[in-house]
């Protein structure tokens, strides 16, 4: 790496976190003016809603992070092409792949910094985010009408309310046998773990037993379950999948494959984490184009507005990808590739046709 190539990623990564400042601002003002409604619920002061919204900037950091590459390459690049620079280093013999080179090696630096904030910074705080508000505002997890639904080889299992702490709330356990024949069922008003002994503790059990053609009902203070859901399974099954490491993901996934449950919205979730790294690169290789087209042009202000609106087309085109995969059942991999390799294979056209 020479001096040019240091020179051209210390520009490209500059403008990038600048725009990423900006843009992180605005997130941030949005946040708060939404989260102002919410202040006075329960315990949920002012000073709560400053820490969930810090907690809420790596997630927006991750949301955010192709879309500022985007506009930082196409500043950072502009602004050298409207000082001429481009055109010398062109006239001094510097190729286009040359200078491609050197914003694909900024674009690595960046691709680590996106892995790291997505597989370390945001799970964690994600989490404690929604956590923290919940508890603050004296509420729980609650997963719709029917709750969350887990399978655990013959068992499946409802629970209606999972609190922060652990606490399950409205619990339903049905046991089948090898022929598929429901042989027991568990009501609970509430489960805890028992640290101790890594058990479960049932309170205010109605125990129902199938034997043969009659139906034995008895009512239990306490019960202690042996062999339950794992707990991280079930926080896991109450967390935005968008929010979750690629690591917890695939878990979770193997999970769902293995009781023979749909896993499509986890898997899509999981490879769209792996997609996501190689936007940011899709993203800065079609800054580059646009910025040689301005150093022809002499209307720099138009190429580079079309270059923000390509990379807004991009992000509803990723959009739109991962809901139609719900819908209609599309691979998870094709449907998170798709728009990147798309946009990808732009960028490497028209680059190819700089001169």
């Amino acid at each position: 790496m020479n001096r040019l190539d240091r020179y051209i990623i210390r520009v490209l990564l500059s403008s990038t976190l600048l725009v990423l400042l900006v843009l992180l601002a605005l997130n941030v003002f949005f946040a708060l003016v939404g989260e102002l409604d919410s202040a006075g619920q329960g315990n949920y002061s002012y000073v709560d809603i400053f820490i969930y919204v810090a907690c809420s900037l790596p997630r927006m950091t991750y949301e955010i992070f192709p879309a500022a590459v985007l506009i930082g390459g196409l500043l950072g690049l502009g602004n050298l092409a409207a000082q001429q620079e481009l055109t010398a280093m062109r006239a001094a013999g510097v190729s286009v792949l040359r200078i491609a080179g050197a914003a694909v090696q900024a674009g690595l630096l960046m691709i680590v910094f996106s892995v790291f904030v997505g597989e370390v910074l945001m799970p964690f705080s994600a989490e404690y985010a929604q956590k923290m508000r919940l508890s603050e505002q004296n509420k729980q997890v609650s997963a719709g009408r029917s709750g969350v639904w887990m399978r655990d080889g013959n068992r499946f299992v409802n629970v209606r309310v999972i609190h922060n702490d652990g606490l399950l709330e409205f619990v339903s356990v049905m046991e089948f046998d090898d022929q598929s024949k429901l042989h027991r069922m568990l009501n609970a008003h509430k489960a805890q773990t028992n640290k101790n002994n890594n058990t479960w503790v049932f309170s205010g059990v109605t125990q129902t037993r199938f034997v043969g053609d009659r139906v034995e009902k008895t009512s239990l203070d306490t019960f202690e379950y042996v062999d339950f859901i794992n707990p991280d399974f079930l926080r896991v099954a109450s967390l935005d999948p968008r929010y979750m490491s690629a690591l917890a993901l695939w878990r979770y996934v193997q999970y769902q494959e293995t009781n023979h449950l749909d896993s499509g919205r986890y898997r899509l979730a999981f490879w769209l984490k792996w997609a996501l790294p190689f936007s940011v690169l899709a993203m800065l290789l079609m800054a580059l184009p646009f910025a040689f087209g301005s150093t022809r042009s002499g209307n720099a202000g138009r190429l580079l507005l079309l270059g923000v609106l390509v990379g807004l087309s991009f992000y509803i085109l990723m959009q739109m990808t991962a809901h139609l995969a719900q819908i209609y059942n599309m691979s998870p991999f094709w449907s998170a590739f798709g728009p990147v390799g798309l946009v990808l294979g732009i960028a490497l056209w028209r680059l190819r046709t700089v001169r």
